[in-house]
C-alpha cells in the first residue's frame, strides 16, 4: 500500500504520498477511534473528506466498485457522531457519490483532528476505476479536499488543522513525482526545503483576476499564454490572452491528471507539438479527449509546454506582470513502457470542448485546468492565510531551476500601451536630460553666477563711493558759496 512513515515537527508535518498508476496520489487518512485506515486521494479542487462505507454499493456494474480495501464502520467508532444530511458530491471526472455527512476525529499525519466533518459514501460511481479480469476496482479509499474554503457549508479539514494546531503557518505544500519516486504533501511551512524544492517560490494570487466577472471559488490563478517550443527561445505555437481578456482563469488542480483546454487552445498546442515530433497525433474519448502521439522512449523531439502566470494585472490598460512556468516532454507525456519504437505515448494536455467553462469562473468565456503534469515539474505551495500560491522547480524533476522556459506570449503591448510607453519615455527622457545637465553644468553655473554677483558688489560699491564724493563736493561748494555771500554783504 503506502509507507506509513512521517516526519513532524512542532509546526509541520511531511505526510508521504503514493503515486498510483499516473493517476491519483494518496494519503494515508484514519478515521475514528479506534483509527481506521484508508487510502485516500488529495484533490485541490475539492472541499470535503469523504471514505466509502460499510454499506457502500456502486450506482451501476460498469461505472467502478466501490472501495474494496477498507470501508468505514460508523459502530466501531466511540468518537462519530451523525451529523444528519446527506452531501451528495460529482466531481469534474463524472465521478459521484454520495452518504450521510458524520463528526469523527480523523487524523493525518501525526495530527489528529477532532469533531471533523466526513462523508461516509453509502453510492459510489467512477469511470476512471481500474478494470482487473473483467472487474472494476476503485483507485482510492476516498477523497481528502484540499480546498481552503467548504462550499457546502462543513469545515474543511484545513480549517481544522489550522485551528487546532498551535504555531502552525496555514499553508500546505504538493510535491508530487512520477513511478518510483517519493511524493510529499507538507503541512505548515518547513525550516528548510532540501529535497522539497529547488528555488524560492514565486507566488500569484488566488484569484481570478483577468476579468471583473471572475470571482474566488478555490485554488484558481490567471493565465496570460500558453505555447510550446524549445528553451530560451519563443513558443513556436502559442495562445496569448493579454489583448483580449487580460488572462483567463485557471484551477490548479492535484486531481485532475492533466491539462484541460478549451478546443481551440488545445489545437493549436497539439499542432505545434505535432510539428516538432513530425507526426500526426489522435485522440480518445468523448466529453475529454486525450492526446495520443507516435514516440520513442527518449523523447527527444519534443517540445517544451510553457505557460505564463499573471501576478498583477491593470485591466483597464491590459497590463500585466507575470513569470513564466514549464514543463519538459517527460512531465506531460507518458511513455507507457516503451521499449522498441515507434511507441504510442499519452500527452498529459485534454481537449476539454470549446464550451468547456467551469461554474467556479464567474462568467468567464474561457478557462483552463492546471492539473498533475505542472506537479510533476513544480513543488506547489498553497498559501491559504495569504490567499496566493506559490510555484517553484521541484525538488524531484530532472529539470534545472535556471533553465530557461519557451516565451508563451505573442505581442507584449497594446495600442494604448503603446501610448503609455512613449509618453513614459518621452517623460524619463527630459528628466534624464535634466539631470545631465544639473550634474555637468551645475559646477559651472554656479560659478558664473558667483562671479557675476560679485562683479554687481563691486559695482555697486563703485557707484556708493561715487556718489559719496558728488555729495561732499556738493556741500563743498554750497559752503563756499555761502561764505563768499556773507562776505559780500558786509
Amino acid at each position: 500500500k503506502f509507507s506509513v512513515f512521517f516526519l513532524s515537527m512542532s509546526s509541520w508535518t511531511l505526510v508521504p504520498l503514493t503515486n498510483v498508476v499516473d493517476t491519483v496520489y494518496v494519503a494515508e487518512v484514519r478515521v475514528g477511534t479506534p483509527p481506521q485506515p484508508f487510502a485516500v486521494a488529495v484533490d485541490t479542487g475539492s472541499d470535503l473528506l469523504w471514505v466509502a462505507s460499510a454499506t457502500c454499493r456502486s450506482n451501476d456494474s460498469i461505472s467502478g466498485e466501490c472501495p474494496q480495501d477498507h470501508k468505514f464502520d460508523i459502530n466501531r467508532s466511540s468518537t462519530a457522531s451523525p451529523v444528519g444530511k446527506n452531501a451528495p458530491i460529482s466531481y469534474g471526472d463524472n465521478t459521484t457519490c454520495d452518504g450521510p455527512l458524520i463528526k469523527d476525529t480523523v487524523g493525518l499525519g501525526e495530527r489528529n483532528i477532532t469533531a471533523q466533518p466526513v462523508m461516509v459514501a453509502t453510492n459510489y460511481s467512477s469511470p476512471v476505476d481500474q478494470e482487473v479480469a473483467g472487474r472494476r476496482f476503485s483507485l482510492t479509499e476516498g477523497i481528502l479536499g484540499l480546498m481552503p474554503r467548504s462550499f457546502s457549508g462543513s469545515t474543511t479539514v484545513l480549517t481544522n488543522l489550522f485551528q487546532q494546531t498551535s504555531g502552525m503557518k496555514e499553508e500546505f505544500t504538493l510535491v508530487l513525482a512520477g513511478m518510483g519516486s517519493q511524493s510529499s504533501l507538507v503541512l505548515g511551512r518547513p525550516d528548510k526545503w532540501d529535497g522539497l524544492a529547488k528555488e524560492k517560490f514565486r507566488y500569484a494570487t488566488n484569484e481570478f483576476i483577468g476579468g471583473a466577472g471572475g470571482v474566488f471559488r478555490g485554488w484558481q490563478t490567471t493565465v496570460r499564454a500558453v505555447g510550446v517550443g524549445k528553451p530560451a527561445s519563443a513558443a513556436t505555437h502559442q495562445v496569448d490572452w493579454l489583448h483580449s481578456t487580460g488572462g483567463i482563469p485557471a484551477l490548479v488542480d492535484s486531481g485532475c491528471t492533466d491539462l484541460l483546454l478549451q478546443e481551440s487552445t488545445f489545437d493549436i498546442l497539439r499542432s505545434g507539438i505535432e510539428t516538432a515530433i513530425g507526426a500526426k497525433c489522435s485522440t480518445t474519448g468523448t466529453e475529454r479527449k486525450a492526446l495520443l502521439c507516435p514516440c520513442d522512449a527518449t523523447l527527444e523531439k519534443w517540445p517544451y509546454l510553457s505557460v505564463s502566470i499573471v501576478q498583477a494585472t491593470n485591466r483597464e490598460l491590459k497590463m500585466t506582470s507575470e513569470f513564466t512556468v514549464c514543463l519538459a516532454p517527460s512531465e506531460y507525456v507518458t511513455t507507457q513502457g516503451c521499449t522498441t519504437p515507434p511507441c504510442t505515448c499519452r500527452v498529459h494536455v485534454s481537449n476539454a470542448g470549446e464550451t468547456f467553462v467551469m461554474a467556479n469562473y464567474g462568467g468567464a468565456s474561457e478557462a483552463m485546468v492546471l492539473g498533475m503534469p505542472l506537479f510533476r515539474g513544480y513543488a506547489m505551495n498553497y498559501d491559504v492565510g495569504g490567499s496566493r500560491i506559490g510555484f517553484a522547480r521541484s525538488g524531484v524533476s530532472q529539470e534545472d531551476p535556471g533553465l530557461v522556459c519557451p516565451d508563451p506570449r505573442g505581442s507584449m503591448f497594446s495600442f494604448p500601451q503603446w501610448a503609455m510607453l512613449v509618453i513614459g519615455g518621452a517623460a524619463v527622457t527630459y528628466l534624464t536630460a535634466r539631470a545631465v545637465y544639473r550634474r555637468t553644468c551645475g559646477t559651472a553655473i554656479a560659478k558664473w553666477r558667483e562671479y557675476r554677483q560679485k562683479q554687481a558688489e563691486e559695482r555697486r560699491a563703485l557707484q556708493l563711493d561715487s556718489d559719496r564724493r558728488d555729495h561732499r563736493e556738493r556741500f563743498l561748494n554750497t559752503l563756499e558759496t555761502t561764505e563768499l555771500t556773507n562776505l559780500t554783504s558786509r
